[in-house]
């Protein structure tokens, strides 16, 4: 009798609480299921599946999860786990239209599971076999653009890429163009948040054909826009332009995506030092949101206050940022409040009131603070919910709750330790420069000082000092060389690490309690790993130009593969001008060379080609296969280059002459060119004349 009381006042209570409700919605049945579970699992089953129905019945994404998280836990304490999993994942369909708690109790459910089935996850077998496995490969592949949907929304990059790569699979073997489009503009999508343009670009030519064959107006216009955007930071100006415009124009079929294009308009010329033009697209794309999209027009004030301040026009600037101000307040975007409130500031010193000045750069600190500490807010609240589910259903059975424990603790301690290491091998390599730098300085001045006095006392003794010196020189040419050694193999041995310790990092944060220490450390590793990574960057672009003793990974590669790549990198610039191709290869194309250098040789030589054929041009592309070697040949019809141009364009340039739209790159590419090939042991040349074209062939050996 006394083990039934709980069930007993458990039953008062919901006879009570009944009277509550002016009906029985689905928050009721659930929270009845939640409440009667640890008490009467099976009268909690039946109230989920109330929930369920109800839930259904009103539309509520929200309760239609939690009624299947209510189902999921009673046949998880019934041992069947395959079908609680089940439940779980047809809650998936729904996540990204549920609160975030509710969507990580979601994904907690199905970790759970798994751990008890001793498995991480789904099998791949398990998504692409089964008895009827077109319906099964359909459920499937929904699944998984859901979830990789969640995880990429929620900065979990690795976690989409892996499903995304399973969908990719999936669409391939159903053969549906439908899905194929998707689930390759998905992954373009994911490669420009990770920073790989190149990669992105590939993807979403992919997808292209299929997004305009089905006449998915809004696709094609995301798809140009974002291809736009990686030419921008690739310095294809010409090409980003291009991309955009016509990102513009399949935009103006659906005014929703169109005021997202015209930003991204204003934002590509504000940075190309157009301002009128930029200003023009800024207006475009306030009017085109109307009276919606109220959320996005704090950015674009901000962008016409500084605008206004570039022309001098201080009035019509704190106009501007008085409306971002007003906006950013409506919305709590913080971000945006706090560049309005520094734009403020910047006027009011200029108009020499410097106490107003200082007052809003204090606001705009609290401002940024206020951001972080929403963030931080957020996180700890779902790492609460988080943990408050896990401990509370470790009363009902054992989800092997030291292990996980454990698992978390030693995931921190190893992150922190990684960190420590690479920052420790950064140090020391640097003070090793440093040392000797100063040892080399030191031993030169102390030479130099020898000298002097041995030419006063002796001047038969000066060619010997003189022997000397030259030795020393050389000495500090050796020093110099291993030290450009030493950057480059740090740029490209402790990059990787650190990205990865970042990730870990970033992922560790969340789950951490913001009072903790290691939540303190965490974030200042965070912040710490930033820094070393912009400055690792710099010095891989100035070792790269130094660096006389690249390292060679030589391995069998396709040429033809290596040539349609870099092809499609240009496929825009390419339609645009209309370039016609005369590509002569031999059927053996397999190489045994270094893939990067020759890819980068191919995407240079095809670039000078295509700047300097005129519209309607043509472009011939031909090689040559022997036993020991192989040729390649890139000719245009462009202008030609002069006599004096042909003697030093393959020299580096004497001095460093900054990227404009008039002018692409730093004037490093064939020199860069010339230097990889003879890296490659091989032999570059030109022939050309004015009005007739030029003509690129440059041969390696392949063993």
């Amino acid at each position: 009798m006394i083990n039934k009381l709980p069930y007993f006042i458990s039953l008062l209570i919901l006879l009570f609480t009944t009277n509550a409700y002016s009906e029985e919605t689905p928050k009721f049945y659930n929270d009845s299921a939640e409440d009667l579970f640890y008490d009467a699992p099976l009268e909690s089953y039946k109230m989920a599946e109330k929930a369920l129905a109800a839930a259904h019945k009103v539309s509520s994404t929200h309760e239609i999860v939690r009624a299947y998280v209510n189902l999921s836990r009673y046949y998880t304490f019934k041992e069947n786990y395959q079908r609680s999993l089940d439940s779980l994942y047809v809650g998936v369909e729904y996540i990204n239209d549920i609160p975030r708690e509710t969507a990580e109790q979601l994904l907690l459910s199905i970790s759970q599971n798994h751990v008890i089935l001793h498995s991480d996850n789904l099998t791949f077998d398990q998504f692409i076999n089964s008895n009827d496995e077109e319906k099964f490969w359909r459920k499937n592949y929904n699944v998984l653009i859901k979830l990789s949907a969640y995880y990429y929304n929620n900065y979990n990059y690795l976690n989409a890429n892996d499903n995304l790569q399973k969908a990719l699979v999936l669409a391939q073997n159903l053969q549906d163009s439908t899905y194929i489009s998707e689930v390759n503009y998905q992954i373009g999508r994911l490669a420009v948040a990770i920073e790989k343009y190149d990669r992105s670009l590939v993807y979403f030519n992919k997808s292209l054909p299929y997004t305009l064959a089905s006449n998915d107006s809004v696709r094609a216009s995301k798809i140009y826009s974002y291809m736009g955007e990686s030419q921008m930071i690739l310095n294809e100006y010409i090409t980003a332009d291009s991309l955009f415009q016509l990102a513009l124009s399949y935009s103006s079929q659906q005014n929703e995506n169109q005021y997202l294009v015209l930003k991204n308009l204003g934002k590509f010329h504000f940075n190309q030092g157009k301002y009128a033009t930029s200003r023009s697209y800024y207006n475009k794309a306030l009017q085109s949101m109307g009276n919606n999209f109220d959320a996005e027009k704090a950015f674009i004030f901000n962008e016409l206050g500084d605008l206004s301040i570039i022309n001098h026009s201080l009035s019509e600037s704190k106009m501007y940022y008085d409306s971002a101000i007003w906006y950013s307040k409506r919305f709590q975007d913080f971000k945006n409040l706090e560049e309005a409130l520094v734009g403020l500031s910047d006027i009011a010193e200029r108009r020499k009131d410097y106490k107003l000045s200082n007052e809003l750069l204090k606001n705009s600190k609290i401002a940024q603070a206020k951001s972080n500490e929403q963030k931080e807010m957020e996180a700890i609240s779902y790492s609460n919910a988080y943990f408050d589910t896990y401990f509370k259903d470790l009363q009902i059975i054992d989800l092997r709750q030291d292990k996980y424990i454990k698992d978390l603790i030693l995931e921190q301690e190893k992150v922190k330790t990684n960190l420590l290491i690479v920052i420790l091998i950064v140090v020391l390599l640097g003070g090793v420069l440093l040392v000797l730098w100063f040892l080399q300085t030191r031993k030169n001045a102390k030479l130099e000082r020898e000298k002097a006095k041995v030419a006063r006392e002796h001047n038969d003794e000066l060619m010997l000092i003189n022997d000397v010196l030259s030795q020393s020189q050389k000495e500090l040419l050796n020093a110099n060389q291993i030290k450009d050694r030493m950057f480059s193999v740090i740029g490209h041995d402790a990059k990787g690490p650190l990205i990865s310790v970042r990730n870990q990092v970033f992922g560790l944060i969340g789950k951490v309690d913001k009072d903790s220490s290691v939540y303190e450390e965490l974030v200042n590793s965070e912040i710490l790993i930033d820094n070393v990574i912009r400055l690792i960057n710099d010095l891989l672009n100035w070792a790269m130009l130094q660096d006389e003793k690249i390292e060679l990974n030589i391995e069998k590669v396709d040429f033809k593969e290596i040539l349609e790549t870099n092809l499609s990198l240009y496929k825009q610039v390419i339609d645009r001008k209309n370039i016609a191709f005369d590509i002569n290869l031999p059927s053996n194309t397999i190489l045994d060379t270094d893939y990067q250098l020759l890819s980068f040789c191919v995407r240079n030589l095809l670039s000078n080609a295509l700047k300097y054929s005129p519209e309607g041009g043509e472009i011939e592309i031909s090689s040559k296969r022997k036993e020991t070697s192989f040729s390649l040949s890139i000719s245009d019809n462009g202008p030609g280059i002069g006599e004096h141009q042909r003697e030093t364009i393959f020299l580096m340039p004497e001095s460093f002459i900054a990227p404009s739209p008039d002018r692409e790159g730093l004037g490093f590419g064939l020199p860069m060119t010339a230097r990889f090939v003879k890296l490659l042991k091989g032999d570059i040349s030109l022939t050309s004349k004015l009005n007739e074209g030029s003509k690129f062939q440059l041969t390696i050996p392949v063993g």
